[in-house]
């Protein structure tokens, strides 16, 4: 079946967390073509907001609760840290 774009090899490019790529899959062939677009729009600048892959959503967890919807809010820095890394440094070095 052809897939006009946004596809799921774009979504799955993007997001750039390697997991349950299955679901993955089922969950983005429900989805509707005026969501897919919504996502790719979305995707791009959750994933800037979150280089660091550990504290991304799983893309199913992202897919299925629609979180593409969700507001994004820029991490706050302490210093060359964002909040989640401080954290995570903080409490386990």
């Amino acid at each position: 079946m052809l897939e006009i774009g946004p596809t799921f090899e774009d979504f799955w490019e993007a997001y750039d967390k390697k997991v349950e790529r299955k679901k993955c899959l089922r969950s983005w062939a429900k989805i509707s073509h005026d969501d897919k677009i919504e996502i790719m729009d979305h995707v791009l600048k959750y994933v800037a907001f979150t280089p660091d892959k550990r504290y991304r959503k799983n893309p199913f967890t992202y897919l299925f609760n629609e979180c593409y919807y969700d507001e994004l809010i820029p991490p706050k820095r302490y210093g060359h840290f964002n909040a989640a890394e401080y954290i995570f440094d903080h409490y386990h070095s």
